[in-house]
């Protein structure tokens, strides 16, 4: 992550802070609010930190659903790569 930046995993969704960052976007005279009462933003991004580093994995709003379970197309993109005949 950059510096003056905070950076942490919910639900394994990234969530991010920082000074700098917009608090939200006017619509017709309103504030359309980006982030939560202490300032996280949630990027809808899947990501996992490791030692530090954080690695983006997918998209939480990128699902489909098949037999009432939701299933994110990058996991389906590696089995398939996974298999020995491809």
């Amino acid at each position: 992550p950059l510096p003056c930046r905070e950076v942490k995993i919910v639900n394994d969704e990234v969530w991010l802070r920082a000074a700098s960052m917009a608090e939200g976007y006017w619509r017709n005279g309103q504030l359309v609010p980006l982030v939560n009462d202490e300032g996280w933003y949630a990027t809808r991004d899947r990501g996992e930190m490791h030692n530090g580093k954080l690695t983006i994995v997918g998209r939480l709003d990128n699902l489909f659903f098949s037999g009432g379970e939701g299933i994110q197309p990058e996991e389906v993109e590696r089995v398939i790569a996974a298999h020995p005949a491809v």
